[in-house]
């Protein structure tokens, strides 16, 4: 018995195929992305903002991330957006975030109003509207 041969001769056969297995091509494949896929977003906010927000998904049962996902989704969506002024907190930022996860075609529409604002980067554009959507609902209790 040389050092190759096992007791088992089924494993006598799977070494003598292994010269026979077949080299994976180099060309590979992409993968596709996921209809679904959702960006995340992380946006600055200061301690006592952030508290606001926990309270206020608290009592709509939802957690922080759904809740600014939510405020984002329906602020993006609003044509009024485009001509809010900025909020009286400036955007700093800074290391409190919260985190909102939107879909392929809320993500464009943020980066469009990126855009309009004339802002640098889409996590300034998401704090704009996410601040002016806070104001709203505390003025007019639209959520």
């Amino acid at each position: 018995m040389t050092k190759r041969d096992h007791l088992n001769p089924i494993l006598n056969k799977l070494n003598k195929d292994e010269s026979k297995t077949i080299q994976r091509s180099s060309v590979q494949q992409k993968k596709q992305q996921r209809v679904d896929k959702k960006h995340d977003i992380k946006i600055p906010l200061d301690k006592e903002l952030i508290k606001e927000m926990k309270k206020r998904a608290f009592d709509k049962r939802m957690t922080l991330t759904e809740f600014t996902s939510y405020l984002l989704q329906k602020g993006v969506k609003d044509p009024l957006a485009k001509y809010l002024p900025m909020p009286e907190r400036s955007y700093q930022g800074n290391k409190n975030t919260v985190r909102a996860k939107l879909n392929k075609h809320e993500y464009n529409q943020l980066f469009a109003l990126q855009l309009e604002f004339d802002y640098k980067s889409q996590r300034q554009a998401a704090h704009h509207v996410l601040m002016n959507m806070l104001m709203r609902d505390k003025e007019n209790d639209l959520l």
